[in-house]
């Protein structure tokens, strides 16, 4: 087993295309070219039961209810650009957030000679911003003798907003992520199989000082085709949270 990617050169366009029909056609291996679009910053948990740790999206709890134990796919959060993750000690949860890091509206767009694309926008206003994006990309990854490259193709959308009356502050955030996935499916030998999930969130926060109560709505879908088979879930989730100190608070507002 081997725990690191191994590196082959080639110095001509006829080795590349050899190289390519040598390990595109043998399932044991996936296989890139040096100028496709590169890793992107992911989010995983190395050692983990997902199950025990809390994982939290811009402070809401998130769970996948089309899963039989509730257990998120970080990959659908992985491929937003601009993540950044929180470590919360007290209650083991990780905490990942969409907002912005900076003020600046930015526009992202790259592609490849593979057919490989991404491109992100970011438009960052005083109260909100909204994040959207699409990307295509690709590897070899084929039943034995097979021809046809595999795809991944995802698509976000984030929207946060936040306002603060008196000493009450409100926070809105919505979240969508879609995956579509061409692979192969080895048992069958079937080269055109495909796999789809959508996930979304809305959420909103009401906060007095350290007095918290979080509503949350949470959607999910999968489906996976293989020939004539399909399989499809889809799962749906209400979750309240309250956090409070002191329960006078809720009511006091301060004049100042």
């Amino acid at each position: 087993m081997l725990s690191e990617p191994i590196e082959v050169k080639a110095d001509t366009v006829n080795e590349t295309q050899a190289l390519r029909s040598f390990f595109s056609d043998r399932p044991e291996f996936t296989y890139y070219e040096d100028q496709s679009l590169g890793a992107a910053s992911s989010v995983f948990l190395y050692g983990l039961d997902q199950r025990y740790v809390v994982v939290k999206l811009n402070g809401f709890r998130v769970t996948d209810a089309s899963t039989p134990l509730g257990v998120l796919n970080l990959s659908q959060i992985s491929g937003v650009r601009g993540v950044s993750v929180e470590r919360y000690k007290t209650d083991q949860s990780m905490n990942i957030k969409t907002t912005p890091s900076s003020d600046k509206s930015t526009f992202t767009l790259q592609g490849s000679q593979l057919g490989e694309y991404g491109s992100s926008l970011s438009l960052v206003k005083k109260r909100w911003s909204v994040k959207a994006g699409a990307s295509r990309t690709g590897g070899f990854n084929q039943t034995f003798l097979g021809d046809e490259k595999d795809w991944t193709d995802e698509q976000y959308f984030t929207f946060d907003y936040q306002k603060k009356i008196n000493n009450l502050k409100l926070s809105t955030h919505l979240f969508y992520s879609g995956q579509n996935q061409d692979y192969d499916s080895l048992l069958s030998s079937i080269e055109e199989a495909e796999a789809e999930a959508h996930f979304f969130l809305a959420g909103q926060k009401f906060e007095i000082g350290e007095n918290k109560i979080n509503l949350s709505y949470t959607r999910s879908d999968r489906s996976f085709v293989e020939g004539d088979g399909i399989l499809k879930f889809l799962g749906e989730a209400f979750q309240t949270e309250l956090i409070y100190k002191d329960w006078l608070s809720f009511f006091l507002v301060n004049e100042s």
